[in-house]
């Protein structure tokens, strides 16, 4: 999980934070089947993201009580006065870069269209239109030091009250949040009972919409159960039964594509559409019955997630379900 998106909202009260960190806590470690087989690696994977996520929503709770103190004397959006007219509205971001470039090109923009205003200009009297770009650039130069000036000082102003530095905890506290998450996705299960406790953990952290799954946490996950060594089933005599089915999956996604090419034949195209469907269906509720299994699974999903509907949440969720998970959290 690389960036929480907008994970301030998660947070609007302290008392909020400890029911949630308590009751995620308790929620996962329910999850899955015995621990008995669980090692303790995994565990301290799991104790590391209850910690980093209770850090973070203490980081949250701190951030806006800093918030509150500042902004009841000081404004949140400034303005930058313009030498062509009228001024630069902007809201001082942490999460913007720290010279806010987009506000900066913002104002470069503004000149910029003055500046196409004298093309007509150019055309009867150059060296007019000459001196008139000289004067707005000399302008815009003025006005980008201006508008430094008055951002360098807000900015100051909010380190001597604390509010910036809060502002910079959340952020930390929320990528190590996301990398402890991450880990335990890049945990390789030892056995079926790990598996299935993983699956808990994880499919609770990521919400019955598995809306703070990221792409590449997920990439992460499928390729921590596929085996480093050799190539998944090399060696195998008799064939898996998933084998078989991710092959009718191949079959009926080529078989679909050349109709739909074709275009000619709605019907058919949206016969072999739900056809395909089914199939993806059976890929996604096929419960593994070895590691070999598990591993091929992975693999196949790993190549055709695109074609599995990206993050969809009742495809991961069928995901998490077939690779053990007991109960998908409900929150």
């Amino acid at each position: 999980m690389n960036q929480h998106v907008n994970r301030s909202a998660l947070l609007t009260s302290s008392a909020i934070a400890t029911a949630a960190v308590a009751a995620a806590s308790e929620q996962a470690r329910a999850g899955g089947r015995s621990a008995a087989r669980v090692s303790g690696e995994l565990e301290r994977l799991i104790e590391a993201k209850d910690a980093a996520y209770a850090a973070f929503n203490a980081a949250l709770t701190v951030a806006w009580e800093a918030d509150e103190r500042y902004f009841v004397k000081n404004r949140k959006e400034l303005f930058v006065d313009l030498s062509v007219g009228g001024a630069q509205s902007f809201h001082p971001d942490f999460e913007r870069d720290y010279f806010h470039h987009d506000v900066r090109n913002d104002v470069i923009k503004r000149y910029e269209e003055h500046t196409r205003k004298l093309a007509g200009l150019e055309k009867i009297n150059p060296a007019m239109a000459a001196d008139a770009k000289d004067a707005l650039n000399s302008a815009l130069i003025k006005d980008l030091r201006t508008f430094r000036q008055v951002l360098r000082g807000e900015i100051a102003k909010r380190k001597a009250a604390g509010q910036w530095q809060a502002q910079q905890a959340v952020r930390t506290a929320s990528q190590a949040d996301l990398d402890t998450f991450t880990d335990i996705c890049a945990y390789r299960c030892q056995n079926d009972a790990e598996l299935a406790r993983k699956s808990s953990v994880i499919s609770y952290w990521t919400g019955p919409k598995f809306g703070e799954m990221q792409s590449e946490d997920l990439q992460v996950l499928l390729a921590s159960m596929i085996p480093a060594g050799p190539e998944v089933g090399q060696g195998a005599a008799v064939e898996s039964p998933f084998t078989a089915l991710s092959r009718e999956y191949d079959a009926a996604y080529e078989e679909w594509l050349v109709e739909l090419a074709r275009d000619v034949d709605r019907e058919k195209e949206q016969a072999l559409d739900d056809a395909f469907d089914a199939l993806r269906t059976q890929v996604f509720d096929y419960v593994p019955t070895s590691v070999q299994e598990m591993a091929e699974k992975a693999e196949f999903l790993s190549t055709r997630w695109d074609q599995a509907e990206g993050l969809n949440p009742e495809r991961t969720k069928q995901l998490f379900v077939g690779f053990g998970a007991a109960h998908i959290q409900q929150r």
